[in-house]
């Protein structure tokens, strides 16, 4: 696909859709269980993260898709650090730079929300 000048590339992340409990690291409170990573009043400063998803250096869109939301919030902090606080239903976008092969979400405060999905897929400039 391109979008502006840029080449959007194949899904970086595996079992990004929760379709089985695999593949991702989890903090206290939050499981994978009927197609989403349930965060159930995980505290905060808690993380759902998959290691070797990114190159560093690379650009990369991030989209985080968000359901169930009844406190607290989510940032991404990996592949790149991302000071934009989720706390609402509907999915979250962002592009950039990343600084780390890992794939982090991190929460702030006690969050109960469910994460329906995640997607990496690196951008790739052709102009």
């Amino acid at each position: 696909t391109l979008i502006d000048d840029y080449y959007v590339g194949s899904e970086q992340v595996v079992n990004g859709d929760f379709a089985n409990d695999s593949d991702w690291n989890k903090g206290a409170n939050i499981t994978i269980s009927g197609g989403k990573a349930v965060f159930a009043s995980s505290p905060s400063s808690q993380y759902l993260d998959q290691l070797n998803v990114a190159n560093i250096g690379s650009a990369y869109n991030v989209s985080i898709k968000v359901s169930n939301y009844v406190e607290g919030a989510i940032f991404l902090r990996h592949p790149f650090n991302n000071s934009i606080q989720f706390a609402e239903n509907g999915t979250l976008n962002i592009t950039g730079v990343s600084d780390s092969s890992t794939v982090l979400i991190r929460t702030i405060g006690v969050t109960t929300l469910d994460v329906d999905s995640v997607t990496v897929k690196r951008y790739i400039e052709v102009a």
